[in-house]
């Protein structure tokens, strides 16, 4: 197989192609040394898969992978 060229971008999957199209990814994080308590709870999911639908289900968004803990809220979103 063959390497796609790097100034183009090839639909996916493309015959022969090893990598997919580029995504750009966002990446939103509140870390408890940084973030005030009030603003992690507003930020904060109570479950973690309905968290990534709602994420999901906004406008531009492909993918979505939520990581929330009592410290800290991580949003990774492929759009």
């Amino acid at each position: 197989p063959r390497l796609p060229d790097r100034g183009k971008l090839h639909p996916f999957p493309c015959p022969g192609c090893l990598l997919p199209p580029r995504v750009h990814v966002l990446v939103l994080g509140l870390h408890s040394t940084v973030t005030p308590l009030a603003v992690r709870e507003r930020a904060a999911f109570p479950a973690p898969a309905g968290a990534a639908a709602w994420v999901r289900a906004r406008a531009a968004v492909d993918e979505a992978l939520v990581l929330s803990t009592c410290n800290r809220v991580e949003v990774y979103a492929a759009v």
